[in-house]
């Protein structure tokens, strides 16, 4: 899957074999893809890769930038651009990678608290000799790292962290137990002794000349809430705002796509989106002739937006569960995940598609 790997070591040689075996690995997960594209930096001690579907020049300068000593890659979107331009200086097409990269710039002392979105990243600052590492507010970018004497191994997937030597491959009781107790790994653990999972709204911070790192969290869920007020009519037209203002900033594609059922939170998302623009595709997956499939028609011909219906047959779960373990690095329940073979298909009919998981809009 599309992401981030890197090594940060005090052995350039050391880095960049680990790294390459992590790419391996991917590549090997994505062969069924048309395009596959391993952008590899090696820099002083450190090796890192963005691996991306596009194997085009275009898409490679989208995720990475490069100037004065500075090496970011980004993976992921910022939905904040707009408000981001008084440190950038850039209008809203630029790449992600090169926004990073001048928000750092302008504010390297506090720059990783100011972008939003769903997204992992990597800072290298060759003249300061520090490395940052980072995921969004609500780790909605998966990112697991591990640690071996001191260096730092990480990747937006844990598969290719078990190509490498070095790792503790012994199985952690506490994340199975989670696993099958709740259908997820629970707060930074993994199935693996070895493997951690950053936490949400965290950076890295490795410092290349000490050769230590830390990690500090940059966002508290419960800090907005405080600031609400203390009126019920208010809090609601406050929290509406809100909701209204971050369903606009995730219109980054075309023509965005939402998934609707008969749930609230997907009602909600739309009912937004409809005050935004009046050309908007909607999807809705199951049993043909289920309760989902009624009331999501009724709504998309109210709404005037373009229906697409997926049928499932009795089977789509078994039928799918290599794919999702695979994709999922066996940390999600197969139950939680019905939508996964509509991917494929949404892909081909847009380029955004907007779903409200946990955060993705803040």
């Amino acid at each position: 899957m599309p992401g981030i790997a890197g090594v940060i070591s005090e052995e350039s040689v050391s880095s960049k074999s680990s790294v390459s075996a992590m790419i391996n690995q991917i590549s090997d997960e994505m062969s069924y893809l048309d395009h596959f594209k391993g952008y590899n930096v090696s820099l002083s001690g450190c090796a890192f890769c963005h691996i991306s579907r596009g194997s085009s020049t275009k898409d490679i300068m989208r995720h990475t930038y490069s100037k004065a000593g500075i090496t970011t890659i980004f993976n992921g979107t910022i939905t904040n651009t707009k408000e981001l331009k008084k440190y950038t200086k850039l209008s809203d097409s630029y790449a992600p990678a090169r926004t990073l990269y001048k928000i750092y710039s302008s504010r390297p002392n506090d720059f990783y608290k100011l972008i939003k979105g769903s997204f992992n990243y990597i800072i290298h600052d060759k003249n300061k000799k520090v490395v940052y590492v980072s995921n969004d507010r609500f780790g909605l970018y998966p990112l697991y790292y591990f640690t071996h004497g001191q260096a730092l191994f990480f990747c937006s997937e844990i598969k290719p962290l078990l190509a490498v030597d070095m790792i503790d491959k012994s199985l952690n009781l506490k994340g199975c137990a989670d696993f099958f107790a709740f259908g997820y790994v629970l707060q930074e653990d993994t199935l693996f002794e070895g493997i951690k999972l950053l936490p949400p709204a965290s950076v890295i911070k490795y410092d290349l000349r000490g050769e230590k790192f830390n990690i500090v969290n940059y966002y508290n869920i419960y800090e907005p809430m405080e600031k609400l007020s203390s009126h019920d009519d208010d809090i609601f037209d406050e929290v509406s705002e809100k909701f209204a203002d971050a369903v606009k900033a995730s219109f980054t594609g075309s023509k965005p796509g939402f998934f609707l059922t008969a749930g609230v939170d997907s009602r909600a998302n739309i009912s937004s989106a409809v005050n935004i623009s009046d050309d908007l595709n909607t999807f809705t997956y199951g049993l043909k002739g289920c309760f989902d499939e009624k009331i999501a028609r009724r709504l998309s011909h109210k709404l005037n937006t373009s229906h697409h219906f997926f049928t499932y047959g009795g089977d789509y779960l078994a039928s799918r569960a290599k794919d999702v373990v695979r994709m999922t690095d066996g940390m999600l329940n197969i139950f939680h995940t019905g939508g996964f073979p509509t991917y494929p298909k949404i892909a081909r009919i847009t380029d955004k598609m907007v779903v409200g998981d946990g955060g993705e809009f803040a």
